[in-house]
């Protein structure tokens, strides 16, 4: 593990020392952006089955541009499960804290550390895995849609996995020929009918 060095002032030259992160004291650059990059890390990059440290976290900020260390991980993580508290269950943030609190078996975090994997993961999505994998197959058994659209329309709904669950389920779309239209506007006649 890389040591972490402690400068009070730094120059921009100074960003990396020897392949040691540094560790800045003070208003830094883009943090008001941290947080949701800790969270966009986190649904791209985890599930269930393929977790990250707070020090991989730290390591991807820090490429990003973003000055941070382990702790400060830890942190944005709780302000990530107490936001979605807040929106999740309408309550203010004292609310949010207490249930935060009580909350033993982690029921109602957003992301929660496993400690047999030792790290971070994103628990609860929008949409269950098993669904993402119904609509992916819908899509690409749709005789009507051709091939192109559907590896489009596939993309987005991979968006709401991790790129591990993506790449299997691209996978399993993929492995059987299907006949496919080479109509490329019968989208646009879906939508006319629609209208």
């Amino acid at each position: 593990m890389d040591k972490i060095v402690y400068k009070k002032f730094y120059r921009k030259e100074d960003k990396h020392l020897n392949g040691k992160i540094e560790a800045k004291h003070g208003k830094q650059a883009n943090q008001k952006m941290k947080t949701y990059l800790v969270l966009q890390y986190l649904l791209k990059k985890t599930d269930e089955n393929h977790v990250a440290s707070a020090y991989n976290i730290a390591s991807y900020l820090n490429v990003c541009g973003i000055a941070s260390e382990r702790r400060s991980i830890y942190r944005d993580i709780e302000e990530i499960n107490k936001a979605n508290l807040i929106l999740k269950e309408d309550c203010d943030m004292e609310e949010a804290e207490e249930m935060l609190a009580d909350d033993e078996d982690d029921e109602l975090k957003l992301v929660v550390y496993d400690k047999s994997q030792k790290g971070f993961y994103v628990r609860q999505r929008r949409f269950e895995l098993d669904d993402i994998r119904l609509l992916a197959e819908c899509v690409y058994t749709a005789k009507f849609v051709s091939e192109n659209k559907s590896k489009q329309l596939l993309d987005v709904i991979c968006e709401f996995v991790s790129e591990h669950q993506a790449e299997k389920i691209r996978h399993n779309a993929f492995l059987t020929d299907r006949v496919k239209t080479n109509n490329k506007g019968v989208l646009n006649n879906i939508a006319t009918i629609n209208e």
